[in-house]
């Protein structure tokens, strides 16, 4: 699905992002026997591509690649208690 969850730079609040090939969109996940994505904004990133899909997400954006983990319980842990 390559949603990632976010805090916001504002507020720190959480919210939701789906990162696809030359577009990025902000919106909710909700359950209707399983996790779906429910978009609200869409924003173009034409430069946007997905190189690579598993524990982490690969991209590429205007030449620099990145790298997006999902963290580990443990770690998610730290986070939360931070």
């Amino acid at each position: 699905m390559n949603v990632v969850t976010s805090k916001t730079p504002c507020c720190g609040k959480e919210e939701n992002i789906r990162i696809s090939n030359g577009s990025v969109s902000r919106g909710y996940i909700y359950a209707a026997g399983s996790a779906h994505f429910c978009g609200m904004e869409e924003y173009d990133a034409s430069d946007l591509c997905i190189l690579k899909e598993s524990e982490s997400l690969e991209i590429e954006l205007n030449g620099t690649l990145l790298t997006i983990r999902q963290p580990n319980e443990d770690i998610q842990s730290e986070l939360d208690n931070a």
